[in-house]
């Protein structure tokens, strides 16, 4: 690969990487004080957010909030999910959050919505392609408390700061397939995706020093989009061309291994609780 080609695989990198930040949810826990990930969904004229199933309470009314680009919530009033669901097991780990329409206009109504052309249903993923693994990570998360104007007094309102950040990755294949994880579970190919986790990128150009970046923990990533990319060599190329493909859920730290759930799984979970929508998304069961 010349310099040339390898730079222009970097920008497209980095613009399918915002691409699908601006399609990652960010949830919080207020009980627990923890954040987990998702992604906006619509199919046909539902509004979800995808998600993990050890991310969602038995009871997320109240309890969980959904964060607004500018960082803040919408603390007083936020209207209750419409439904939710969620399957927690050991090979599936998935589950969803349902907005009403209205309610997403009024509090989230710039926000982009992956459509379901933008979903594929890749098995474990093509070990050639590279994907991107969307969330927000706690260590990136920041506190700040700002003083505003209620009822003619002053009250303090705390919003957070959180970066949403992308890992770049490749699937491993059949023969790298791990033979165990952590608590005992094995990796079934039926159900997972799995990748290594990335030791940061390193520049295109030979010109400057390769220098791995340190990346932080992925606590908090739980629940955030796996993407394929679509990047094929010699092929023009455009954001759209980005699959979703699973959702992320879980880290072994002694392989130092990323796994998610495939994406069909997740569907298979929505047309259990909307049968109406199985047409929309039988070509990807």
């Amino acid at each position: 690969m010349d310099l040339a080609t390898a730079v222009t695989i970097s920008g497209e990198c980095e613009t399918a990487s915002r691409w699908i930040r601006e399609r990652c949810a960010v949830i919080f826990d207020r009980e627990q004080c923890e954040f987990s990930s998702g992604v906006w969904i619509g199919i046909g004229d539902h509004v979800f957010v995808a998600t993990a199933g050890h991310a969602i309470p038995a009871s997320p009314n109240r309890r969980l909030w959904l964060m607004r680009k500018d960082g803040s919530f919408e603390h007083q009033g936020f209207p209750s999910f419409l439904k939710y669901g969620k399957i927690e097991t050991s090979e599936l780990d998935v589950g969803f959050l349902e907005l009403s329409r209205e309610t997403f206009g009024a509090y989230f109504g710039q926000q982009p919505l992956v459509r379901v052309d933008q979903i594929e249903n890749a098995g474990i993923g093509r070990k050639s392609r590279l994907h991107g693994i969307v969330g927000c990570p706690v260590v990136d998360v920041k506190q700040v408390t700002n003083v505003e104007n209620v009822d003619g007094r002053p009250a303090f309102v705390n919003n957070f700061r959180v970066s949403v950040i992308t890992l770049q990755c490749t699937p491993l294949s059949d023969e790298d397939w791990p033979t165990h994880w952590i608590g005992g579970y094995q990796p079934n190919q039926g159900h997972d995706l799995v990748f290594e986790y990335p030791k940061g990128n390193e520049t295109v150009d030979p010109r400057f020093e390769l220098k791995p970046a340190e990346l932080p923990s992925p606590k908090g990533m739980s629940g955030g989009g796996i993407w394929d990319y679509g990047l094929r060599h010699e092929e023009i190329w455009s954001p759209n061309d980005c699959r979703l493909v699973g959702l992320q859920h879980s880290r072994d730290p002694d392989q130092d291994l990323i796994r998610g759930t495939q994406i069909r799984h997740w569907l298979n979970l929505i047309v259990e609780h909307y049968p109406m929508l199985k047409d929309e998304v039988l070509h990807l069961l």
